[in-house]
C-alpha cells in the first residue's frame, strides 16, 4: 500500500509540472540528448555484444547474461523511445504477435524486438534455432543504430514531463507486473532502471521546475530512492 501512495505521489507532481509551461534552456535539452546518446550507445554495444557471443556458440549463462544487460540499457531510454518515438516502439520491444497496420488492415505486422528473442535465450539456449535468433537480433540492432546515429532526431522540448509520467504509468501497468519480460522474469531490475531514469531526468531539469511545486521535488526524489532500495530487496513480482 505504501508503495502505491509512493506512485501516485509521483504521478500527482509529475501532472502538476506538465501542467505548467516548461521553458527549458538549451543546456538542459542538451544534457538529456546526451543522457540519450550514452545510453544508446550502450543499448548498441550491448547488443552486438550478444550477437559476437552467440556467432562464437557462447553457453547459454553468457546469453542470457548478455541479453539482460541490453533489456537494462533499453529500460533507461525506454521513456524517450516509448513517448518520441512511437512508431519504432514495437520493433525494439513490441509484444511477440502479429498485427495489423491501421491504416491498413490487410497488412501484417510482423513481431520483432527483444521480447521476440527472449524465448530463444529462455530458460534454455537451443543452437538449432542460431540462424533465426540472429535474423532477429540484426533487425534490432538495426533500428537501434538508427535511433543511436540521429540523435538529433530527439528533441525533448517541453513535454519531458509529460514523457516521464507516461513512463511511470508503463512501470506500474506493464514493468513491475512482468508484461514484457514473460519468459526472464527479470521485471523487478528493469522497472529500477526505468523509474532511476525518471530520478535522472529529473535531476536535469530541477532549475526549470516551477516555483508552485519546487518544495515537493527533494520529496519526490527521496521517495523515488526508497522505491528503488525497496526493489532491489525483491527478485521478482510475487515476491512484492
Amino acid at each position: 500500500m505504501i508503495r502505491k501512495i509512493h506512485i501516485l505521489l509521483v504521478i500527482l507532481f509529475l501532472s502538476a509540472i506538465s501542467s505548467f509551461s516548461l521553458q527549458t534552456p538549451v543546456s538542459a535539452n542538451e544534457r538529456a540528448r546526451d543522457y540519450y546518446t550514452k545510453y544508446f550507445s550502450q543499448l548498441v554495444a550491448g547488443l552486438k555484444m550478444l550477437q559476437s557471443d552467440i556467432k562464437k556458440d557462447q553457453p547459454t549463462t553468457t546469453l542470457q547474461r548478455q541479453f539482460l544487460e541490453a533489456r537494462i540499457s533499453y529500460k533507461k531510454i525506454e521513456l524517450f523511445i516509448e513517448y518520441y518515438f512511437e512508431l519504432d516502439v514495437h520493433r525494439i520491444n513490441g509484444p511477440p504477435l502479429e498485427t495489423i497496420e491501421e491504416e491498413d488492415p490487410t497488412a501484417i505486422r510482423e513481431p520483432l524486438g527483444f521480447q521476440v528473442i527472449e524465448p530463444f535465450l529462455f530458460p534454455r539456449y537451443n543452437s538449432s534455432t542460431k540462424k533465426e535468433v540472429l535474423a532477429y537480433l540484426e533487425k534490432l540492432i538495426s533500428i537501434s543504430e538508427g535511433l543511436c546515429n540521429n540523435s538529433s532526431l530527439f528533441n525533448p522540448g517541453n513535454y519531458i514531463m509529460d514523457a516521464l509520467m507516461e513512463e511511470l504509468y508503463r512501470i506500474v501497468a506493464l514493468g513491475i507486473t512482468g508484461f514484457d519480460s514473460p519468459v526472464a522474469q527479470y521485471s523487478i531490475p528493469e522497472a529500477a532502471a526505468a523509474l532511476n531514469s525518471i530520478r535522472e531526468i529529473l535531476v536535469i531539469y530541477e532549475p526549470q521546475i516551477p516555483r508552485p511545486v519546487q518544495g515537493d521535488y527533494k520529496k519526490i526524489i527521496r521517495l523515488i530512492h526508497q522505491s528503488l532500495s525497496y526493489k532491489k530487496k525483491k527478485k521478482n513480482f510475487n515476491s512484492l
